[in-house]
């Protein structure tokens, strides 16, 4: 029986991700040089000051196209001027409304916070993110713009992630108190859905009150949902607990693509670093891809394991 075969979408993209990609490339040709049981078909694409000079556009449609013909894609990074349109052509391109981050303490990275092991879920394409607002003489008004229909998904994703990670908790953070019109809302979703869920404990706090539980007791939390912009609050502190810059940002969309492959889309998005950490975060990510589109070729409904 010949190999299996996957198709890897590489996008360097600007800055910073044109450096990350080279590096990243070095394990993904080890990996595949070394696979006895699979090979990786690289595919290089543009986006960004590469692809306006080639089509005229910082997300083409031909970037688009190969994107949707891959089985997943490695993304470098995303620079001004064109860093909104990149970044929401893969999120509105593909539906990649959840934008999952792992939070772990290494050993051997001397972490203040040891025993730190969570994960935070950010909404990645409603609220502020979403790019609606306007300028009308004195007022300059960004709108938190949320519906109903992602409201449900991304609060249904948080338990579907934390029924197939094994996690015990989910724990919901707002402005609820402030945000009438749209946290508070979200949160009676929130334990109307966590009624589904009778095995996993529910709970909200404030985004202040949670950044401080997770500098602080990092070890009581399981899966974070945190919204676009609230998630903002959280970026600093997952370095300062596990002494490490963040090193690997997981964008899921649901388990079928919007052109019905039962494929799970996801974009990496590594950043450069100098500790070791980075080539364990980096073969573990590579791992994650090819595990996540062999099982859900396999079997759509089939539950991820955890990877080490």
């Amino acid at each position: 029986m010949g190999k299996k075969r996957y198709r890897i979408g590489i996008i360097p993209g600007d800055g910073i991700g044109r450096d990350v990609i080279k590096a990243a490339r070095i394990v993904l040709d080890a990996i595949h040089e070394q696979s006895t049981t699979f090979a990786l078909d690289f595919k290089p694409m543009d986006t960004g000051d590469a692809a306006v000079k080639k089509y005229g556009a910082p997300f083409p449609k031909e970037t688009l196209d190969g994107i949707a013909a891959t089985d997943a894609v490695l993304f470098g990074a995303a620079g001004n001027p064109h860093t909104v349109a990149v970044l929401m052509g893969f999120r509105l391109g593909f539906n990649l409304y959840a934008n999952v981050r792992p939070v772990k303490s290494l050993p051997g990275s001397n972490a203040l916070k040891t025993n730190a092991d969570l994960i935070v879920v950010r909404e990645n394409t409603e609220g502020l993110y979403r790019g609606v607002g306007y300028i009308d003489g004195d007022y300059h008004v960004n709108l938190r713009v949320f519906t109903t229909k992602g409201m449900d998904r991304i609060l249904r994703f948080c338990f579907e992630l934390a029924r197939k990670e094994g996690r015990k908790k989910v724990t919901f953070t707002h402005k609820a108190h402030v945000l009438t019109y749209t946290d508070e809302p979200m949160r009676k979703m929130f334990y109307e859905i966590a009624k589904e869920y009778p095995n996993i404990v529910a709970e909200d706090m404030t985004i202040d009150a949670c950044a401080m539980q997770v500098v602080m007791h990092p070890e009581r939390f399981d899966i974070i949902f945190a919204e676009n912009a609230n998630d903002l609050a959280f970026r600093n502190l997952k370095t300062y607990i596990t002494q490490r810059p963040e090193v690997m940002k997981i964008l899921l969309s649901s388990a079928h693509h919007h052109l019905h492959k039962s494929v799970m889309r996801l974009v990496i998005n590594l950043v450069a670093l100098t500790q070791i950490a980075n080539f364990y975060c980096e073969i573990r990510g590579h791992l994650q891809i090819l595990y996540a589109s062999s099982e859900t070729r396999k079997n759509p409904a089939k539950q991820k394991k955890r990877l080490p």
